[in-house]
C-alpha cells in the first residue's frame, strides 16, 4: 500500500489543513484478495460484505484536522437497495428481451430505442440515489452528511444536456459536467450547513479543448478528407454497398481505413487522455465549493494519477501471462497439443475466467482506487476548517432502507 498521503498539518506557504489518507496501516490488501476471492466463490453474493469493509476502510483512513471519517452503512441496507433495484430493472429487461426477439419488427425496435433511453435514464437517477445514501451513512466529527434534491430531475436534466452535447458535436460537455456538479453540490449538506458550488463550464473549456482536439482531430480530418474528395452521389452508394456486405469501390479503401483507424484512437485516446482531464476538472470543482465560510483547494496532478494506472497495467499484465502461461500448461499434453476435451477445457476456461476476475479487481483495488482515492484526498486543503465547529446535526432522520434505489448499481462503487 502506498504511503500515508500528506498530513494534516497545514500546508506550506498557505493557510488551511491539508487532509490526510493513511495508507500504511495494513488492511486494505486482505480486504481486497479475500473480499475478492469470496466474492467469485458464492457468485457474487459476497459483494455486500465486501464493498462494506472497503467503505469503512476507506473511509476511516481519510481524515481532515486529525478526525477520521465513518461509514456507518450496513450490508443489510445495500442489500435490500440491490433487490429494489432488480425491481426497478424488470420493465428495462423486458423492452432489451422485446429488441431481441423481434429485431425486425416495430415492436422490437421500438422496444430498443425504448431500452437505450431508459439505461440512460436509470443511470443519472441510481448514481445519485447512490451518493445520497453514501452521503447519509458518512460521518465527521459526529455529524451526519446528507443529499437533498430530485434524483428524477437529475437524471432528466442529463437528456437535457445530452441532446445539447451532440447538437454541439461535445463542445456543450464541460457546461453539463458543471452543470450538473452545481446540483450534486448545492444539494449536499454536512449537520445543519449546505454546501454551494459555483463550478463553471467555461472554466473547464480550454483544458477539455486540450482533451478533446487529439481525440476527435484526426477522426475528423480522416472523416473530411472522404467527403471533399468523393462526390456525395458516389459516397451514398458506397453505403449501400456495404450494408449489403458487398466491396466498396478500391479508390475508397485508403480513405476508409484512415477513418477506421482513426476512429479505433479515438476511443483509444478518449481512454487514456480522460484523467488529464478529469484531474484538472476535479481541482476546479473543489475551488469552487464552500461550506459556509469554509473554502476548499486542491492541487491533484495528472502525473499522480498516471503513476496508478502504469502500476496497475505493468502488473496486470505481468500476472496475466503467468496466468496464461500456467492454463496452457494444464490444458496441455505433453507432446505440446492442446486439450479440446470438452468437459476439461470448459472447466478450466472458468477457472481461468475466475481466477482473472478476482486478481484483476484485487490490483485494481490496491494499486489503483485506493492511491488514487489517497491522492485525492491528500491533495485537498480545507481553509476556515475552525467555522465548522458551530455546525448542528440535522434532525431529518434518514432512511432504514438505505433511501437507495442504487445498492446493487454501486454495490462496487467508491
Amino acid at each position: 500500500m502506498p504511503a500515508a498521503e500528506m498530513s494534516d498539518a497545514a500546508p506550506p506557504g498557505g493557510q488551511g489543513v491539508r487532509a490526510a489518507f493513511d495508507g500504511e496501516t495494513p488492511g486494505l490488501s486482505e480486504i481486497a484478495f479475500t473480499g475478492g476471492f469470496y466474492t467469485v466463490l458464492t457468485l457474487g453474493l459476497y459483494r455486500f460484505w465486501y464493498a462494506t469493509d472497503l467503505r469503512r476502510q476507506l473511509w476511516h483512513r481519510s481524515s481532515v484536522g486529525g478526525a477520521p471519517f465513518e461509514y456507518v452503512g450496513t450490508v443489510k441496507e445495500i442489500f435490500v437497495g440491490f433487490l429494489i433495484m432488480l425491481t426497478l430493472l424488470t420493465p428495462i429487461y423486458v423492452l432489451f428481451y422485446l429488441s431481441e426477439f423481434y429485431p425486425d419488427d416495430d415492436l422490437g425496435q421500438w422496444a430498443g430505442i425504448g431500452f437505450l433511453v431508459s439505461v440512460f435514464f436509470f443511470s443519472g437517477f441510481a448514481t445519485y440515489r447512490a451518493r445520497r445514501y453514501r452521503l447519509s451513512r458518512t460521518l465527521w466529527r459526529g455529524v451526519r452528511f446528507g443529499q437533498t434534491g430530485s434524483a428524477v430531475v437529475y437524471a432528466l436534466r442529463n437528456f437535457g444536456w445530452l441532446i445539447l452535447s451532440v447538437a454541439t458535436l461535445g463542445l456543450a460537455v464541460p457546461f453539463w459536467r458543471a452543470s450538473q456538479e452545481r446540483m450534486r453540490i448545492n444539494n449536499t449538506w454536512y449537520g445543519d450547513r449546505r454546501f454551494a458550488s459555483t463550478a463553471s463550464g467555461w472554466a473547464l473549456m480550454p483544458r477539455f479543448l486540450v482533451y478533446l482536439l487529439p481525440v476527435l482531430g484526426p477522426l475528423a480530418a480522416a472523416s473530411a478528407n472522404v467527403f471533399l474528395t468523393h462526390p456525395y452521389d458516389f459516397l451514398a452508394e458506397q453505403v449501400s454497398t456495404l450494408l449489403v456486405g458487398d466491396q466498396p469501390d478500391p479508390s475508397l479503401v485508403p480513405d476508409l481505413k484512415r477513418v477506421t483507424w482513426s476512429f479505433l484512437w479515438a476511443c483509444v485516446g478518449a481512454f487514456l487522455l480522460w484523467p488529464f482531464y478529469r484531474t484538472g476538472e476535479l481541482r476546479r470543482f473543489i475551488g469552487r465549493v464552500q461550506l459556509g465560510e469554509t473554502g476548499f483547494r486542491s492541487d491533484l496532478t495528472a502525473w499522480a494519477v498516471y503513476k496508478s494506472y502504469l502500476a496497475l497495467a505493468l502488473t496486470f499484465g505481468l500476472t496475466s501471462v503467468i496466468v496464461g502461461l500456467l492454463l496452457y500448461l494444464m490444458l496441455s499434453h505433453r507432446d505440446g497439443r492442446v486439450d479440446t476435451q470438452e468437459t476439461r477445457y470448459l472447466v478450466i476456461t472458468i477457472i481461468g475466467y475466475a481466477l482473472t476476475y478476482w486478481l484483476f479487481g484485487a490490483l485494481r483495488l490496491v494499486m489503483l482506487t485506493a492511491p488514487v482515492w489517497g491522492k485525492l484526498v491528500g491533495s485537498v486543503t480545507v481553509e476556515g476548517i475552525e467555522h465548522l465547529d458551530t455546525v448542528s446535526a440535522r434532525r431529518d432522520p434518514s432512511s432504514a432502507t438505505g433511501d437507495d434505489y442504487a445498492g446493487g448499481y454501486d454495490v462496487g462503487a467508491l
